[in-house]
């Protein structure tokens, strides 16, 4: 298990082919899936979004990860960065999911600090961005606790969205 972070309660890890069908009880659930472009996914969805991963690991050097619950030792969900083209500019995105028994006791926060310390301490990114629904309390809750702050409102795929993002300069040196 190649890990990438650990924090108190969690280990950041690679994912591997085998994490397809934890993967698929994630991304087939619609409360996980209630403010995705996509909606949930089926499996042959899954195991394709599982290849771009696994695929962007080799061509860019880092996407997302594995969420490893140290207590009950099981994949509960994902953090890490995505690449897209906002407006002509490139960026990368902090995004997170976890399984809904799993919300609500901060993990995601732990997740989405240890995903931003690595991303700019260990892989040099000097900005991060968050696309969050308007509507999502808790996810703009989680970008906040990292030190996001709201920079403007755009459309992403045709949806409104509120993107949050963080500097490397005014991230400092935080956990």
């Amino acid at each position: 298990m190649p890990k990438i972070a650990e924090t108190e309660r969690l280990i950041l890890r690679l994912f591997e082919p085998d994490d397809v069908e934890a993967l698929y009880e994630l991304m087939s659930n619609r409360q996980v899936m209630k403010f995705s472009v996509s909606g949930p996914l089926n499996r042959k969805q899954v195991q394709t979004f599982l290849n771009s991963i696994l695929d962007t690991y080799m061509s860019k050097g880092f996407s997302l990860w594995a969420i490893h619950c140290k207590e009950d030792q099981r994949l509960i969900g994902f953090c890490g960065h995505f690449f897209h083209r906002l407006e002509g500019q490139d960026e990368v995105e902090l995004v997170y999911r976890l399984l809904p028994d799993y919300w609500g006791q901060g993990l995601a926060s732990e997740a989405a600090r240890a995903a931003t310390q690595y991303a700019f301490t260990e892989l040099g990114l000097e900005r991060l961005i968050s696309f969050i629904a308007d509507n999502n309390e808790a996810s703009k809750r989680v970008a906040e606790s990292s030190g996001f702050q709201l920079e403007r409102q755009t459309h992403f795929y045709d949806k409104p969205v509120l993107v949050y993002s963080l500097e490397k300069s005014s991230w400092g040196n935080k956990e």
